[in-house]
């Protein structure tokens, strides 16, 4: 990944399509029908050709920023948080659903540590390994929904295009 903060957010993955793919986040306490219904309708997406891949990863609702990363999962959440918040950045957007930062600790006399609370569910779009654009939805998944719809109508187009041109 990119260190630097005004260039495109770069994966090196195995197995990484070169065009577009995306990342659905979701808590595991989202309602498991309207996570399973994202779900099936971004793998619609994929096997209809509109995207190369689809990759489905869970987060806590709280995530700890500061620890020692226990777990391959929290290591993948943290880097990826981190990356869409370079990307609103970047880009002078503003991600809805994600909380301030605060102090916690374990237990009563447990070491403290920094966390943020995220939102439910979050889609995140990649071209070409870069990312290029995120969608977070904290109460309803409605705005991802739209941007899935919006993403079969960008396919729809450029089919119209290429029959015509």
């Amino acid at each position: 990944m990119s260190a630097s903060t005004n260039s495109p957010e770069r994966y090196s993955r195995p197995g990484q399509t070169t065009g577009r793919r995306l990342e659905l986040w979701i808590q595991p306490g989202a309602r498991e029908d309207e996570a399973s219904r994202l779900v099936r309708r971004a793998r619609a997406l994929e096997s209809e050709g509109c995207v190369e891949a689809v990759e489905v990863r869970e987060w806590d609702a709280h995530q700890d920023l500061s620890s020692r990363l226990h777990s391959h999962r929290e290591q993948e959440a943290r880097v990826a948080l981190q990356a869409f918040k370079r990307w609103a950045w970047q880009h002078g957007s503003e991600l809805s659903g994600f909380g301030e930062r605060r102090r916690a600790g374990r237990g009563r006399m447990g070491p403290e540590y920094v966390t943020q609370r995220v939102p439910r569910v979050l889609l995140a779009e990649y071209q070409h390994g870069v990312l290029v654009n995120v969608t977070p939805c904290d109460r309803r998944a409605r705005c991802i929904s739209e941007r899935l719809a919006g993403l079969e109508a960008e396919r729809e187009q450029s089919s119209r295009s290429q029959l015509l041109g």
